[in-house]
């Protein structure tokens, strides 16, 4: 059966359709396990070290290199009360359900589990600690009934300073960049993260990974076939007078429309849903549409090799 260029569009549009739908589920399920772990882990990541240091020279230090980081001190012997201070309005992508205001690395306030006694003033829900009244900007978890229910993690850089004899440090390559700014000598693995972790830690990315490859997999297939079935229509038109560089570009503007449309549906899709994850989501979609590119650089290229 010949496909009418209208039909070939369509069809190219419903796949590439499915593969932003794939890309979106992705984003929700990778930011639905990074909750996961967090939420069992005590708000740190399994790359979380322990340090003893003056948080104000680690403070300096980190954002005078844009470092992300997240640094916690506990303020009582269970450690379900922390102060926590953040680099980057990145760092502030934790498990928060019912968030009550917009956080920045600058805020001043308290996260808290749903299981924490608050008072109540007309400003809102008070958190307090040690006579200082604290303002509730959101509750812990991805539910009221999450692991972090008991927990409080109060936003103010002047308690961090205060308890700062003992800091736990997490981020991105944390370990490194504390390492490169102070020595081999002075870092000690936090065992709390690190001996609580699951068969998430081990099975997701591994997971991610491989449905990553048959999404950029399956873009690279889409984009040969259509490419291969525009092959009778571009021959036809070398035959009137038409370019070979001019059919391709027909097709590969057949190939790249669909595709577009649907990377920029699939956009607003994780944006709404993963707002956190837009960035990562951009990179995707980014991989679809290089992936896209390839197959019909590979069909062009093999057809090429196949004339006589």
């Amino acid at each position: 059966m010949t496909l009418t260029p209208p039909l070939r569009w369509a069809i190219a549009f419903g796949l590439f359709l499915a593969l932003s739908a794939g890309v979106a589920l992705l984003c929700v399920y990778e930011k639905t396990q990074d909750d996961l772990v967090l939420e069992g882990s005590h708000l740190q990541s399994a790359t979380s070290i322990r340090v003893t240091a003056d948080f104000n020279q680690i403070e300096k230090a980190f954002s005078d290199k844009n470092i992300r980081y997240r640094a916690f001190a506990d303020l009582d012997d269970a450690g379900a009360v922390r102060a926590m201070a953040v680099g980057t309005a990145a760092d502030l992508d934790l498990p928060i359900h019912a968030p009550l205001g917009e956080l920045t690395p600058e805020s001043t306030g308290a996260l808290v589990g749903s299981g924490v006694k608050v008072s109540s003033s007309a400003r809102g829900p008070i958190f307090n600690h040690e006579g200082r009244e604290y303002p509730v900007v959101g509750y812990l978890g991805r539910s009221d009934k999450s692991l972090l229910s008991n927990d409080v993690v109060i936003l103010d850089r002047a308690l961090l300073t205060k308890h700062d004899s003992h800091l736990v440090l997490d981020g991105p390559h944390i370990a490194k960049r504390y390492l490169d700014l102070v020595g081999p000598d002075a870092v000690d693995i936090d065992s709390r993260s690190t001996s609580r972790r699951t068969n998430l830690d081990v099975i997701s990315p591994i997971l991610t990974s491989m449905s990553t490859i048959v999404l950029f997999f399956g873009a690279a297939t889409i984009s040969i076939l259509v490419s291969r079935s525009t092959l009778v229509r571009n021959h036809a038109l070398i035959l009137i007078g038409r370019t070979p560089f001019q059919t391709w570009s027909l097709t590969l503007a057949e190939v790249l429309l669909p595709l577009l449309v649907a990377i920029a549906i699939g956009l607003v899709c994780c944006w709404s849903i993963v707002p956190a994850a837009i960035g990562h989501s951009v990179m995707l979609f980014l991989g679809l549409y290089t992936s896209a590119i390839a197959g019909f650089v590979l069909t062009v290229v093999a057809t090429r090799k196949a004339k006589p």
